[in-house]
Order: C-alpha cells, then sequence, then structure tokens
C-alpha cells in the first residue's frame, strides 16, 4: 500500500468529520499525503462536510506541518498532552480549489498515479 485516506462523519453533528491519512514510509515526503488530503477535502466538502478535525501525535511533525500548510489550526488536546487536535474549516469552494504544488511534482500527477497503482485501496 502506497497511502490511504479516509473520514468519518461526526455522529452528533453531520457537518464535521474525523479524518486518518496514512503513507508508506518510502513514499513519504513525495506529496503523496497532500494529494491524499487535498483529495479527501474536496470529496468532503463536496459532500457537505464543513469542518474537519483529527488528533495526530505532538512528536508528529511531518503530520503538524502538512497540517499547518494545508491550513489546519493546531491547538493541545486538553485531555492527552501528547497530542494535539489539527482543524480545519471547508467550504464548498474547497470542492473545487486548485491543488497545491510540492516539491516533488505536480499534485494532480502524483494523485492519478497514486490511484492507478493497483494496490490503492478505493
Amino acid at each position: 500500500m502506497v497511502g490511504e485516506a479516509r473520514y468519518v462523519i461526526d455522529e452528533h453533528d453531520s457537518a464535521a468529520c474525523e479524518f486518518a491519512i496514512t503513507v508508506s514510509d518510502s513514499w513519504q515526503g513525495c506529496g503523496v499525503g497532500r494529494a491524499l488530503l487535498a483529495q479527501l477535502e474536496r470529496e468532503a466538502a463536496a459532500s457537505g462536510i464543513r469542518r474537519m478535525v483529527t488528533d495526530t501525535l505532538y512528536d508528529n511533525k511531518p503530520m503538524r506541518g502538512l497540517a499547518i500548510a494545508s491550513g489546519y489550526t493546531v491547538t493541545a488536546n486538553p485531555k492527552d498532552a501528547r497530542l494535539v487536535k489539527l482543524e480545519k474549516q471547508v467550504s464548498a469552494w474547497t470542492a473545487a480549489a486548485e491543488r497545491p504544488k510540492n516539491g516533488c511534482r505536480n499534485n494532480d500527477d502524483a494523485f492519478r498515479e497514486l490511484m492507478e497503482t493497483e494496490h490503492v485501496r478505493r
């Protein structure tokens, strides 16, 4: 598996979701996580989601960096000092927003290649 991203709609707030992203170690740093997150945001926004949240370990600097670069706020988790909460408001325009570039290649190309890989779960 190269990477996977998914979200689950909050049972108490249908306009919010919790999301998760994982990328194989050998693919980290090549824009896969950024492409997956951008696609996940577009799909969530197109489905009516307006707020995306997740918790990550404070020590997970790559995820915190991706979140900040993607417009997420990072706040302390009051229940567990090892975690930080990532949160972003998304809107209908997110679904049509231009995909950001990364250092490896255009995210459109990376995402297309990723989705064409037979090991990727849809």
